[in-house]
C-alpha cells in the first residue's frame, strides 16, 4: 500500500495525444531547444540524485547503528533494509507530491 502513489502517478501520467501534438507544435519546442536537457539540467539531476541517495542510506544507517536488541545485541541486516526502504518509499513519495 505504500507505493500506490508512484504506482498511480505512473499509470495515470499521460503524454499529449497525437491531434494534440499536431494541433500544437509549439508543445514541443521546448524539447526541440534542449532548454530541459543541458548539461545545467543534467548537473542538477545528478546533484538531486546524490541528495536522495545519501537520505536512504546515510539517515537509515545512522538509525539502525543506534538501535539495539533488548538482549544488547545491534539490530541486524533485517532491520537496515526496513529502515532503507521505508526512506525510499517517503523520498519517492516526496519527489512525485513536489513534482505534481
Amino acid at each position: 500500500f505504500t507505493s500506490l502513489p508512484i504506482i498511480a502517478y505512473g499509470i495515470l501520467d499521460r503524454d499529449v495525444s497525437v491531434e494534440a501534438a499536431y494541433a500544437f507544435p509549439t508543445v514541443y519546442c521546448i524539447g526541440q531547444r534542449q532548454k530541459l536537457f543541458n548539461p545545467k539540467m543534467f548537473a542538477y539531476w545528478l546533484l538531486t540524485a546524490t541528495l536522495h541517495s545519501v537520505i536512504c542510506f546515510i539517515i537509515p544507517l545512522i538509525v539502525c547503528t543506534s538501535i539495539v536488541s533488548p538482549d544488547g545485541r545491534p539490530e541486524g541486516l533485517f532491520e537496515m533494509g526496513l529502515f532503507t526502504f521505508t526512506s525510499i518509499i517517503f523520498v519517492c513519495t516526496g519527489k512525485v507530491y513536489l513534482m505534481t
